[in-house]
């Protein structure tokens, strides 16, 4: 369980820089109208991809046995956070202009940085 804990904490940390570098580089995306380019898309699928790997990771210390009633509550905020980064994502690739990807995606990125931020103090 020790090292499911770790990677689930190293992991965290990998998910909040990615998710500032989205966000930033959205906002400068959108504010210096640049097109959107593939490297800002394969981060979004970084990004999201974490997010699923810390899913995972915190299902299995769950079954782990790794619980607590901060915990579901921990659980239930981090998940919330991952539906606004995927609907942030699915929205930028299906987004028409450069401007509306730049907004769609960081908007996601941004909100579920803030969601995870509300949520850290539940971890037990």
């Amino acid at each position: 369980m020790d090292i499911v804990l770790s990677l689930h904490s190293l992991n965290r940390w990998l998910i909040i820089a990615l998710a500032v570098i989205v966000t930033l580089l959205s906002a400068w995306g959108y504010f210096a109208k640049r097109l959107y380019t593939p490297l800002e898309d394969r981060l979004g699928l970084i990004y999201v991809a974490l997010l699923d790997i810390q899913i995972l990771l915190g299902v299995l210390l769950f079954l782990l046995g790794h619980i607590s009633q901060s915990s579901v509550l921990h659980a239930l905020v981090m998940l919330t956070a991952i539906v606004v980064a995927h609907i942030g994502r699915a929205r930028a690739r299906r987004a028409n202009l450069p401007a509306a990807k730049h907004v769609m995606q960081g908007l996601g990125s941004f909100l579920s940085l803030a969601i995870i931020g509300g949520g850290l103090p539940f971890v037990t």
